[in-house]
């Protein structure tokens, strides 16, 4: 037509239709709702096919989504925990902002690094990185990590993240820091000193002192003055050692020791291990005489508290008075650990001789000494740990109320307690900002609680909650509204709570939680008006081609008969190009007819009723290769079908659901001097799964979300012919049972197509 009265934007959109014969589609808003057009060309492009929808629900919802992803970017990066999520081959994915601020980068800069460079600092993943322990065994960990690339301890938690296949692809990895609360902890620990201080007169109780260490025991301060004091007097070194050789107090220690011994990884492991190995099993009261691994004498008697062992006191680092120095031995020593052998030999010569009666006096002095500070400490401690619990439950305590405080705020959950007895109501932060209320301004009573009500729906909420205690239900829900008290609006609350009773069954008290619902009511509300407008239009494109695909076989028809009689009565007198022409024309009706039918196959798919029997997979699986194989005897293919597959399903889609992924693997491995293919099924994820595979041409493993779209080919007509349309017949098929089809392929080596039926 003239395209007068026509506006400019759709007749634009016409005539480019019209022109080259390609469908256009283009949005208008028209007072207030945006409608989406779609313009095809019909009749050898004299005319189009004008058609249209409302979208603006669809967009609304699409907004409404939009904003939630955006307030949860807002959430990821406000959280003041370090956050990274990691995948299976610990590179950094994404961090959030309290992350990548404090390993000083930009999050870009963080997106790619290995974890354990960027924020362990090692070279490869250390043994105790709780992120290799869940991609290990899939389950969630967490570990106290000294973190000196973040600068202090953190309660560092992994958490699995799986795919739609519930195959883990990585972990988020939350790190809260806690070096404020050990710095807490330490200054208990002096607290507790100060308690022992006063508690030195207490007797030895029985009792299991638990878990604590030599350190937590004694006065290490006390005790290192007055070993300062006797040393001075005797000239004798001394040491209070844990069991791991950790030295608490010394005394007199040598030169020879310290500067030397201790100070070479290879020596000072030779010291740990004497002091930890060679005093193993002495028993209370006892002492042991030994050579260290470094060729000096000490002596030790256990610190044994509560009947455990925790320590060792040492009188250490002599020569017996009458003994010879193998001077040679350890010049020998300095050579081999690179010592300054003059120095050496010097600090061995300051090295005190002792007689054997002073060695044997003094140790039944320390051995009384050691006994007396086991019986001194114990009640101490024991009274100490008890108040170390306890300002530990308490710091917990409030911990866990401010985390739960900020929970509540992020999910938008309050919670409730009433009193029944004294109809006394107490809500939570949150509940208070879901009501719109200030605390001053509620009566805290559960009349006051309705008055928040929305009107319309506080008979119904009133009878609810009275009901359940009427007729002694422990559980009371409801969804309602409320009428926020500084906005006015009017929001939705899910509500749930318990009833409590008291022994002699009377109830006394309900505890609850409110939700607020709101913006999920609305985003699910907006979805369903788009399914559902979604849904006709899919109808009405499924009726159109179901229309054309038919008007269409009349035309084909004509096609492919007309040129198969030219090609017989006249094929002697057309040159060998012109009976070429007319091959392409019968073969691309015919590939035109298969992609009708498939095309009318795939419409029907979605309108037909589901007729559910007990199906013979195995059965029908059979069939069809003995169909395949009648078309190609010639052909080398071993088909393996599993035996005793049945399912619930529908029998006419079923099978042309095998038939189409049987046909495939027929086609895809025809190239194949030794063709092999199986249909059965796997186990994934603990569930059988259906499964059929075989090893001819493959696909590039990128293209496997796609080769379920409609006309999607990985390969041209001239490798294997097919309209494109099968597998997603297959994909309808499965849809229509509530199963899933996912496919993996290796190019030139095979593909497998797996699938699940309800």
């Amino acid at each position: 037509g003239s395209g007068k009265d026509i506006p400019a934007p759709l007749l634009k959109c016409v005539r480019e239709v019209l022109g080259d014969g390609r469908t256009r589609e283009f949005e208008v808003d028209a007072s207030g709702r945006l409608i989406s057009f779609g313009v095809v060309p019909i009749a050898d492009r004299n005319y189009a096919n004008l058609y249209g929808r409302d979208i603006t629900e669809r967009k609304n919802a699409e907004t409404a989504l939009l904003r939630a992803k955006e307030e949860w970017e807002r959430t990821f990066d406000s959280v003041p925990d370090l956050i990274a999520i990691l995948d299976k081959h610990h590179r950094i994915v994404r961090v959030n902002r309290a992350m990548a601020e404090r390993l000083g980068v930009t999050p870009e800069e963080c997106a790619g690094a290995h974890c354990h460079e960027s924020v362990h600092g090692t070279g490869k993943p250390p043994a105790f990185c709780p992120h290799a322990l869940t991609l290990t065994d899939g389950l969630e960990h967490e570990a106290e990590i000294h973190e000196p690339c973040l600068g202090g301890d953190f309660l560092v938690t992994t958490t699995p993240l799986l795919d739609e296949r519930g195959e883990l692809f990585g972990t988020v990895h939350v790190a809260r820091d806690i070096t404020e609360r050990k710095k807490m902890e330490d200054a208990l620990r002096e607290s507790e000193h100060r308690v022992r201080l006063k508690l030195e007169s207490i007797l030895t109780p029985e009792g299991d002192i638990g878990n604590l260490i030599l350190k937590d025991i004694i006065d290490v301060d006390a005790i290192q003055s007055m070993m300062d004091d006797f040393y001075d007097l005797v000239g004798i070194p001394i040491g209070f050692m844990d069991l791991d050789g950790g030295v608490l107090v010394r005394v007199g220690w040598q030169r020879i020791c310290t500067e030397f011994h201790r100070v070479h990884p290879e020596t000072c492991a030779h010291c740990l291990e004497s002091n930890t190995v060679l005093t193993a099993n002495v028993p209370e009261g006892g002492s042991k005489l030994y050579k260290c691994k470094n060729n000096m004498w000490d002596v030790s008697t256990p610190i044994i508290i509560g009947g455990k062992h925790l320590g060792n006191l040492f009188l250490g680092q002599f020569f017996f008075e009458d003994e010879s120095i193998d001077y040679d031995s350890f010049r020998a020593q300095a050579r081999r650990y690179g010592f300054p052998e003059e120095e050496y030999m010097a600090a061995l010569d300051a090295v005190p001789r002792l007689t054997r009666d002073t060695v044997k006096k003094s140790m039944s002095f320390f051995i009384k000494l050691a006994r007396k500070i086991s019986k001194l400490s114990y009640s101490n401690i024991k009274l100490a740990h008890s108040l170390a619990k306890g300002e530990s439950l308490m710091n917990s305590l409030r911990e866990s109320e401010a985390r739960l405080k900020r929970a509540q705020e992020i999910a938008h959950l309050g919670s409730w307690e009433l009193d029944l007895v004294n109809n006394i109501l107490e809500w939570s932060d949150e509940t208070y900002r879901i009501f719109g209320i200030h605390p001053g301004e509620f009566e805290a009573t559960y009349e006051a609680f309705l008055e928040a009500v929305h009107p319309d729906d506080r008979p119904t909420v009133d009878a609810a909650y009275s009901n359940s205690l009427k007729e002694g239900r422990s559980i009371y829900e409801i969804k309602h509204r409320v009428m926020h008290k500084l906005t006015k609006e009017i929001r939705y609350v899910h509500e749930k709570c318990e009833h409590f009773r008291d022994e002699a069954g009377r109830l006394i008290r309900s505890v609850g939680m409110v939700h607020d619902i709101t913006e999920q009511r609305r985003v699910e509300e907006a979805l369903q008006k788009s399914n559902i407008e979604l849904e006709s239009t899919n109808k009405e494109l499924e009726s159109f081609i179901y229309s054309v695909s038919h008007d269409l076989r009349g035309p084909l028809r004509s096609i492919a008969g007309f040129g198969g009689i030219l090609k017989t009565k006249y094929g002697e007198q057309l040159k060998e190009q012109g009976v070429d022409y007319l091959t392409r024309i019968c073969k691309g009706a015919e590939k035109m007819s298969s992609l009708i039918d498939d095309l009318l196959r795939l419409s029907v798919i979605s309108k037909q009723e589901l007729d559910r029997k007990v199906v013979d997979l195995s059965g029908l699986a059979a069939g069809i290769v003995s169909e395949l194989r009648d078309t190609r005897p010639d052909r080398n293919v071993t088909v393996d079908i599993e035996k005793g597959m049945t399912h619930d399903a529908d029998p006419q889609l079923i099978e042309v659901l095998l038939s189409n992924l049987l046909r495939n693997a027929w086609k895809f491995t025809e190239k194949k001097a030794t063709a092999h293919i199986t249909f059965g099924t796997v186990q994934q994820n603990g569930k059988a799964v259906y499964c059929v595979r075989d090893n001819g041409a493959g696909f590039n493993p990128e293209y496997s979300e796609k080769i379920f779209l409609p006309f999607h080919r990985l390969h041209s007509n001239e490798e294997f012919e097919g309209t494109g349309v099968g597998l997603a017949i297959v994909d309808r098929i499965i849809r229509r049972h509530s199963g899933r089809v996912w496919a993996e392929g290796v190019e030139g080596e095979g593909a497998s197509v797996f699938f699940t039926l309800d």
